[in-house]
């Protein structure tokens, strides 16, 4: 068994400021709506709990069935967790490549697991050997 591609994501720093820039934009325009107060409060309570759902389980990957690591032999997947756990899985069709966005979508276990992977998640080389690979197949 030769390892192709091993994938082992830093938090991004891009992401981590997109989804917060979302959440900014989301509270300004609940401050901006005319509606109750009580309402306002609700919807903003809401976005913060979104907010630190996605920070905290997706970009700075905390939860313990999030993916640390990737592992590409001889054309099978393995996914690694955070609880220290490694499975084989299948790549889904529904992955998402582009120049500045990888989102691999696996099945694990009869369960989808996602990992989105900006520029700086992985080393510049290993970020574009993926893109090849998965442009290719």
């Amino acid at each position: 068994m030769q390892q192709q591609l091993r994938l082992t994501p830093t938090p991004s720093k891009i992401l981590f400021l997109l989804f917060s820039l979302l959440h900014l934009l989301a509270l300004i325009v609940i401050g901006l709506l005319t509606i109750a107060w009580t309402i306002k409060i609700g919807l903003s309570i809401l976005c913060v709990i979104s907010a630190y759902y996605l920070c905290w389980r997706v970009t700075f990957m905390h939860a313990k069935s999030a993916i640390i690591a990737c592992y590409l032999v001889d054309e099978s997947w393995f996914v690694e967790n955070r609880a220290g756990k490694s499975f084989e899985a299948d790549l889904l069709g529904e992955t998402f490549v582009s120049t500045v966005v990888i989102v691999l979508n696996f099945k694990v276990q009869n369960k989808r697991r996602s990992l989105i992977l900006m520029p700086d998640s992985l080393p510049k080389d290993v970020f574009r050997r993926l893109k090849v690979y998965l442009f290719t197949k």
